[in-house]
């Protein structure tokens, strides 16, 4: 496989390549949506979406899970309920609180944004072959596993799997 230019095989340089490559993904990810005609989205707006696919949620889960404070979190979902990405809803079961729940226009957002993902692991794996790409994959769940928890610097995110089972959602 030829590298490009400036993208070197050294000790340390694997951390390098992933940050390069996901931010080469997630500007194309973002080119697309944004010809799409969701040209109002951040892309940290696709992560609260990405959270929600599974089902609504309350904003304290919602605020667990994306490792900011709730002023924040609750801002990013004003926003995206205002362009009618989200809703909000009354809690199944609790009157005290509301949930937040993907709207039709934030679900194609999410459709739109999956198929592209598809899309670009498609070329990937025609061009360098499936176990290369499950190979790499597995890496970067492992690296993720690894440091993803990690008590973040400054103030920065923790990332966790959208599926993480210690951060319920609502049951109803």
């Amino acid at each position: 496989m030829t590298r490009p230019r400036g993208v070197h095989r050294g000790v340390g340089d694997f951390a390098l390549a992933a940050l390069i490559v996901g931010r080469v993904i997630g500007d194309e990810l973002e080119r697309h949506l944004h010809a799409a005609g969701y040209d109002d989205l951040r892309p940290s707006d696709r992560v609260i979406l990405q959270h929600l696919t599974e089902g609504p949620l309350t904003l304290s889960v919602l605020v667990s899970r994306l490792g900011i404070s709730q002023q924040a979190t609750g801002k990013a979902c004003t926003r995206l309920i205002e362009r009618q990405y989200l809703r909000r809803e009354e809690h199944p079961t609790d009157g005290r609180c509301r949930i937040i729940a993907l709207a039709a226009r934030g679900r194609a957002a999410v459709v739109t944004d999956a198929r592209q993902r598809e899309a670009i692991e498609h070329a990937l794996r025609l061009h360098v072959g499936d176990a290369e790409v499950d190979t790499a994959h597995d890496t970067l769940v492992a690296a993720l596993a690894l440091l993803g928890n990690q008590t973040p610097p400054r103030g920065g995110r923790r990332y966790q799997s959208l599926a993480d089972p210690t951060a319920t959602g609502v049951k109803g």
